[in-house]
């Protein structure tokens, strides 16, 4: 669940891709695991890091309508626009 989380947010994370060039720093409790993530924007890409309280760590990039990254250790894509969520859930 944490993992499907995790993407989750990354991929609402699409839309804001447009603000300023500036870290975002922010923590949210989902499931009894606290995440703190940190988002900046670099060259039109989205760059999404964190950790959560688990152990677990993630980094993304999302570039337009794609999302790749690395989650605990795992190569992750996949398109935002598609109900990511529910075609991770069912993997």
């Amino acid at each position: 669940m944490k993992f499907i989380t995790t993407l989750a947010l990354a991929a609402t994370s699409v839309a804001a891709l447009a603000t300023p060039a500036m870290a975002q720093d922010y923590s949210f409790t989902r499931d009894g695991v606290e995440y703190r993530v940190q988002e900046t924007v670099s060259k039109g890409v989205r760059l999404i890091e964190g950790r959560d309280s688990a152990g677990g760590s993630f980094f993304y990039r999302v570039r337009g309508n794609r999302v790749s990254g690395v989650h605990n250790g795992q190569s992750v894509s996949f398109d935002a626009r598609d109900s990511a969520v529910e075609k991770i859930a069912s993997r």
